[in-house]
Parts: C-alpha cells; sequence; structure tokens
C-alpha cells in the first residue's frame, strides 16, 4: 500500500512540475465570442472579450506579449506595460476598438468571429506563441465562453458522507469545533439531517438523522461535526459550500468562521435563528464560496456546523450540505470546452465537453393530410433528447423521447438533445400542418404562404408592440411544370413573429401583415430556402 501512495505522489507531483503553474506561462482562460446580453464595454455596448489567467504564484509582467486572430501576424496587439497578480485574470474587449490606456477597459484591434477563427497569445515581443486554441476554435454559441479546464474539482462532502452530531444542553466551549475533539459520545449518522420533511427534500435526511426526538421542544441548536481529509492544501484554488437549510447556520473550517445564515449577532449554544425559513422540493442548492486561505490542514479537517431552528419548537429543520473544492488540472495539454456560465475575470464555471449535435428528424417541416409518425435520432451515444409541442424550449423538465411521435394534428414539435458532461444541445424546431383533401389538391402559378398560430390565436393588433408567436411555410413554384403545390418538402419553413399593420387597411377582411422570421431564441434571423 505505501509503494502505491509514494507513486501516486511522484505522479501528481511530476505533474504538476509540467504544468502552467510552475512555469509562469500565462493562458487564454476564457474568452467570449457572441456576446449578446452579457457584460457591457464603457461605451454601453455587450462586447466579446478574452480572458488571460496567471496560474503562477508570482506575479507575470506582460511586457512583450501579444494577442491576435492572424496567425500571419503573431504581434498583432500588443499588450501595455503592466503585471498581472499571482493567481490573477485580466479581461480584455475583443471590440477592434484598440484601447490600451486604462488597464480596467483595455479592447483589441480586432473582434472575434463566433464561426470560429485562430486566437492566440504571444511572448517574446510577438514572435513566440504561449497558447492557442490550435488552428481555429471551434463555432460559439451564444452568452457561452469557450476556454481550457484550468482547474478540475472534487466534492469533499456529499450527501450521505458520515456526520456526527449534537442537541448541546450546555456551553461546551469551542473545542468541538477543532480536529482531535472527542465526540465518541455524540451520534453518528450520515447527512443530511433534519426532519419533519417528506418528499424529495425528505429523502435527503440521512441514516440516523432524523432529530426530531432530540431537538424539538428542547432547543433551537443542532451541533454537526464532517471529517474530510485534504493532502495538500496549497493545491486547493477554491472551496465551495452548498446547502439547503431550514433556518439557519453558521459554519466553521478548523474553528475558522467561514459562512452563516440567519445567524444572531452573538451565536451561543441555545441561539435560534433570526428568520423562517422552508425548502421547497425545486430550491436549489444555495452557493457559499468560503475564505479557506491558511485555514486549511493537511491531514484531517473538520468543517463545523451550528444548525439553527427558528424557535425549539418549530415544525421542521433540514440542514443539507456539499462541500466541493477546485485544483490546478495537473493533466497537459489541458481539455478544452465550453462555459454555460460565463465568470470573466473569475475562475471558470462548470467546464462542459462539446455539445451534442442537432437533433435528428427522419420527416421534416411540411403540410400534410395522412397521419404519420416522426422519429427523432441523437447521434451521440448515451444522449437525451428532450422535446415539446407547445411551443417553449425544451429543458431539463420537458418530455423525454422513447417512440416514435404520432403526428394527427397540426403540431410543433421543438427538441435538444443533453449528453452527461456537455452543455445541452442547441435547439431544433420542425413544424407539421395538417390540411383538408381539398387543400391538398390545390396549385397556384404564385409562391402559397401558410401560416399557423398552432390554435393560439390571431396576429396581434397594430397596436400592439410585439409580436404573435407564428409558424410560416412557403411552397414556390416548381421549376419544371411552374405550379406551388403542397406536396413533399417547403421552399422555406421557419418559425416568426406577425402581427396585424396598417391603418384603415387593418379592417379588411384579409388584413395586411408584419411578419420576421426567429431563429430559436425569438430573434430576428435571415430567410433563405432550405
Amino acid at each position: 500500500m505505501n509503494s502505491r501512495v509514494n507513486i501516486l505522489r511522484f505522479f501528481l507531483i511530476a505533474c504538476f512540475a509540467m504544468s502552467p503553474s510552475l512555469r509562469g506561462e500565462l493562458i487564454i482562460s476564457e474568452f467570449l465570442a457572441n456576446n449578446r446580453s452579457g457584460i457591457t464595454d464603457e461605451d454601453g455596448f455587450p462586447a466579446d472579450w478574452i480572458e488571460i489567467y496567471n496560474p503562477d504564484r508570482n506575479a507575470v509582467s506582460l511586457r512583450g506579449y501579444a494577442l491576435t486572430d492572424d496567425p500571419e501576424r503573431l504581434n498583432k496587439w500588443l499588450f501595455p506595460e503592466m503585471t498581472i497578480m499571482a493567481g490573477g485574470h485580466l479581461r480584455i474587449f475583443a471590440t477592434d476598438k484598440d484601447r490600451t490606456t486604462d488597464s480596467t477597459q483595455l479592447h483589441t484591434n480586432f473582434k472575434l468571429r463566433a464561426q470560429g477563427e485562430y486566437l492566440a497569445l504571444v511572448k517574446s515581443e510577438g514572435s513566440e506563441v504561449a497558447y492557442d486554441f490550435g488552428s481555429a476554435y471551434p463555432p460559439q454559441l451564444e452568452d457561452i465562453s469557450y476556454g481550457p479546464r484550468v482547474r478540475v474539482s472534487k466534492t469533499f462532502l456529499s450527501i450521505g458522507a458520515d456526520v456526527t452530531y449534537l442537541v448541546p444542553s450546555e456551553d461546551i466551549g469551542a473545542g468541538w469545533l477543532l480536529s482531535g475533539f472527542d465526540d465518541s459520545s455524540w451520534t453518528s449518522a450520515q447527512s443530511a439531517v433534519g426532519f419533519n420533511y417528506s418528499g424529495e427534500v425528505g429523502s435527503l435526511i440521512g441514516e440516523n438523522a432524523d432529530t426530531e426526538q432530540v431537538m424539538k421542544g428542547i432547543n433551537g441548536s443542532l451541533y454537526l461535526r464532517f471529517p474530510f481529509q485534504v493532502e495538500d492544501p496549497a493545491a486547493v484554488k477554491s472551496l465551495l459550500l452548498k446547502t439547503k437549510v431550514d433556518d439557519g447556520f453558521v459554519a466553521y473550517l478548523n474553528g475558522h468562521e467561514v459562512g452563516s445564515k440567519n445567524r444572531p449577532d452573538n451565536v451561543t449554544w441555545n441561539s435560534v435563528a433570526t428568520n423562517d425559513e422552508e425548502v421547497g422540493p425545486d430550491d436549489p442548492y444555495e452557493s457559499n464560496l468560503l475564505d479557506f486561505n491558511q485555514k486549511l490542514i493537511q491531514g484531517e479537517n473538520i468543517l463545523a456546523v451550528h444548525v439553527l431552528n427558528s424557535r425549539i419548537n418549530s415544525g421542521d429543520l433540514i440542514f443539507a450540505s456539499e462541500l466541493e473544492a477546485t485544483f490546478e488540472n495537473p493533466i497537459l495539454p489541458f481539455q478544452q470546452g465550453y462555459f454555460e456560465n460565463p465568470t470573466p475575470g473569475s475562475p471558470n464555471g462548470i467546464f462542459g465537453h462539446a455539445l451534442p449535435s442537432l437533433v435528428g428528424f427522419n420527416v421534416t417541416s411540411r403540410a400534410f393530410r395522412e397521419d404519420f409518425q416522426v422519429t427523432l435520432s441523437a447521434e451521440e451515444a448515451g444522449a437525451t433528447i428532450r422535446y415539446t409541442t407547445d411551443g417553449t424550449l425544451p429543458d431539463l423538465e420537458a418530455l423525454v423521447y422513447e417512440n416514435p411521435i404520432p403526428i394527427t394534428s397540426s403540431i410543433l414539435i421543438r427538441t435538444r438533445a443533453y449528453l452527461p458532461g456537455s452543455i445541452p444541445g442547441l435547439v431544433r424546431s420542425e413544424g407539421y400542418v395538417k390540411i383538408s383533401a381539398s387543400e391538398a389538391d390545390f396549385s397556384s402559378d404564385l409562391p402559397v404562404v401558410i401560416l399557423t398560430t398552432f390554435g393560439n390565436g390571431s396576429p396581434h393588433g397594430t397596436s400592439s408592440t410585439t409580436n404573435k408567436e407564428v409558424f410560416m411555410l412557403i411552397y414556390e413554384p416548381d421549376r419544371l411544370t411552374g405550379r406551388s403545390t403542397l406536396e413533399g418538402s417547403p421552399t422555406l419553413a421557419t418559425r416568426g413573429g406577425f402581427r396585424i399593420r396598417g391603418s384603415s387597411s387593418s379592417l379588411f377582411p384579409k388584413y395586411p401583415l408584419a411578419l420576421e422570421s426567429w431563429d430559436e431564441n425569438n430573434r430576428d434571423s435571415g430567410m433563405a430556402p432550405t
């Protein structure tokens, strides 16, 4: 066993020795090339940006460094004289405005292309590439950033973790906050801890962790001790405590207070929370980024939690928690992928691999007379297809595709593929409009346009400032026959929005319409035949 541990330690030391964190290598840690609703520059415009990260333990000068989108011109945009502090991040707007006088509002002399292009950080007066994304980074998604997996995560404590607890009957001092305290007389259990919760929330309460008999009517305070091991405290870069709590708590890391909720000013052995909280089945975990600097120790650490109920006779309580850490990624080269929640100027968020492909349809949008079935498919093994038929975007609450979908009436199917470890795929929508027998035989020497709201009402009136969602099929005349028919695939199919326009003409039985085509996020998009 000892030889295996020593080999593992040698491997990790070797990996870290090769990593940028000990070489002073700056990297492009994140960039956003399709900013629609994110941060704005000093001119008030949503601006694409590039983030530089210094993984070194010392400040690094940017003298001689450059950014470029042209492999033939490596010194395209030179940094001004400045440094990046140890572990620091620097954001640069990629706007083509070329500004270098204000270090907080730097702008390159080039823009980023959402469809993908070359991007590099260059050193040595623009003669040596320090970091790039190969010949071109992949196509970028709206408001989703891209970059290397600079950090990896580890869960120190999860639901079901070992915990000891005590309902104090007197002041026992502060020793219980520390490693080495004798808690052998405390109750051993598995988290979460609480009582009188049912359903999804109640299922979190672990073995031997129902505290109603020892708390209700006795004390509103509960002491918890969670032990966990840390091999190298210096390697930990962030520590996140995620909680679901009814009603409050004070958290301590090896005796140091690091987080709280609804705590009184003076916390004693019989304190209660300052507010009443309830945890619902759909409530997410609350994230608490802990100040752990010089508080972690090698070996056993103790997360001690003073749980607070709102009153002694409260009818319920729960404290559910997870403790997650991030470390510098020792594996080179770094994996590159997407970040659904961009974090300019801060450590990267949750890493996602390349998004799954668009969902496949065996039958595309069209008018139809005879009922049929639509079969959906995903290219990636293990992908889950979710879909909606009410026009909404398919999220994790949407229907899971399992069997062919019968099409018996007009319907819009919106789909998205989900793959573990990846951000959600792009949305794909296909619409089907049922027509009568007489309409099926219709033909014209003019283009034929079909508009439908799938039973959701008429277009908005002329006074409306918004458009009614609509689906449109356009059939153009056949090149051989010169006639438009409603058979087969249309020339164009698109979602969009429309409303009535005009003044007196808006009262005509056949009123004029203002119509625009939409992308999958309900934004204007160009129309072109498929």
